[in-house]
């Protein structure tokens, strides 16, 4: 059984996972990232928390892309459990 962390991590992977080899405009990354199983309003929330926090970024209105910070994170064991309760903290440890 999945957990809403476990979800968020994958979700996580998914949009990183798109904008790792290209720049994409936000429709067809909203609508891959559907069509993969993410929520739109987790699409969203998760989109806007990576670019406050620097793994994504918008060079123009409408394009985002993944910086070097988003594929580092791209390469973090994504199956490995965490024990901290915040998304940062894990990211970061």
């Amino acid at each position: 059984m999945r957990t809403a962390f476990d979800e968020t991590l994958r979700a996580i992977s998914i949009i990183l996972s798109f904008l790792n080899s290209e720049s994409r405009r936000w429709t067809a990354l909203h609508m891959e990232a559907i069509a993969e199983g993410v929520s739109p309003s987790a699409f969203r929330n998760i989109l806007r928390w990576l670019l406050r926090h620097g793994y994504v970024e918008r060079p123009k209105r409408g394009v985002y892309r993944a910086t070097e910070r988003g594929r580092k994170l791209l390469a973090l064991p994504w199956r490995r459990r965490c024990r901290q309760t915040r998304l940062d903290e894990y990211i970061e440890s």
